[in-house]
């Protein structure tokens, strides 16, 4: 009988590390950080054809920034409007990218990818959204409080450090905080299977 609880006590353990092992792998996958800037004012859609020149301005909050999307809107998915959307750090463009009326949807986001910055923490970055040829003047851009609507992103680094310390993050909610969740379901399969 001694044996036999000691084989239910194995077993369980190496479910529970088994379950850390792959807990440790998927948080060595690198993730993106994202924000929204301004969220919690009122969001509106002016026409693009209204202001031919939109300029904003955002600080990053994190290191390593190499994605910008801003929200348009396309009523009916029927505007062919052109526009050039600039992202700028003083006098350098970082990115430069064309769209036109075809690339959004009813509400849509223009997504600008670019090299990751290593050390954009706490810089200043300037979106610049400019119209080149109104068509027929019905896409329109997100607006939070005059800014453009935009949500910015950060590529995490890969760090063992970081994945080990979320692995451990979790397996402490799960076997210290919330028992029922992992380790009795976890013990009720070893019971079965013996």
């Amino acid at each position: 009988m001694k044996n036999k609880y000691s084989q239910l006590l194995l077993g369980t353990l190496g479910i529970l590390i088994t379950f850390g092992l792959i807990l440790f792998i998927v948080n060595l996958i690198p993730s993106k950080i994202s924000e929204e800037d301004r969220s919690g004012i009122r969001l509106s859609f002016p026409k693009i054809s209204e202001n031919q020149f939109i300029k904003s301005e955002f600080v990053a909050s994190n290191n390593n920034l190499n994605r910008v999307d801003i929200l348009f809107k396309n009523p009916n998915l029927e505007s062919r409007d052109e526009l050039l959307i600039s992202i700028k750090k003083g006098n350098s463009v970082i990115i430069e990218k064309h769209f036109s009326g075809f690339n959004f949807g009813d509400t849509s986001h223009a997504r600008l990818d670019f090299a990751p910055i290593a050390n954009s923490k706490n810089e200043s970055y300037t979106i610049e959204v400019i119209t080149t040829k109104i068509i027929d003047g019905k896409l329109a851009v997100g607006m939070r409080d005059k800014k453009l609507d935009n949500v910015i992103y950060y590529q995490s680094k890969f760090s063992v450090n970081n994945a080990l310390s979320n692995t451990f993050n979790i397996f402490e909610k799960f076997i210290f905080k919330q028992v029922g969740v992992l380790v009795l379901p976890v013990m009720l399969l070893g019971i079965l299977i013996w």
